[in-house]
């Protein structure tokens, strides 16, 4: 499973920029985030949630972020990515993009060597459908899904 997500540079730029944070710390915050949701989601324990783990996976996801420049590189293509890994995700985000900032979540395959080509005929996309008729993000259809538990993620466990 790959998604891919872009985020306007202006806009998001201009709402960064009114706070007087880093826009490209808040593209890799946005990276880890959306990646630890993205393995919560995919949990299939029996039983109860360990105490304090979501806080906790929210300060790692923060602790990451902060650590953005020091992530290993990827390649897609000729554009450099900064990358990241939380259980079977891995996630990456680019910034040489000229309009927008990319990033990226897989799960079963690497992000390393990807391909991206920019989409410019929209057409053939049909924003009319319910993305839940369409089958988007349903987890139940992805038969050969890595099912994760919460032993998973508490290695991740951050300390207040």
């Amino acid at each position: 499973m790959i998604l891919t997500c872009t985020y306007p540079r202006g806009r998001l730029g201009e709402e960064v920029a009114a706070t007087g944070l880093d826009p490209i710390r808040e593209v890799a915050f946005e990276t880890t985030y959306t990646q630890v949701n993205l393995a919560l989601h995919q949990i299939r324990t029996s039983g109860a949630r360990p105490e304090g783990l979501i806080g906790s996976l929210v300060r790692y996801a923060s602790e990451q972020a902060d650590r953005y420049s020091e992530w290993p590189s990827a390649f897609w293509g000729d554009e450099v990515a900064s990358m990241t890994q939380l259980a079977s995700w891995q996630s990456g985000f680019s910034v040489a993009y000229e309009d927008v900032y990319v990033i990226v979540h897989a799960c079963g395959i690497g992000i390393d060597q990807l391909e991206l080509a920019q989409v410019s005929d929209l057409s053939g996309y049909d924003y009319g459908v319910d993305p839940v008729e369409a089958g988007a993000m349903h987890w139940e259809l992805w038969a050969n899904r890595p099912e994760l538990a919460y032993d998973d993620l508490t290695h991740t466990l951050v300390t207040p």
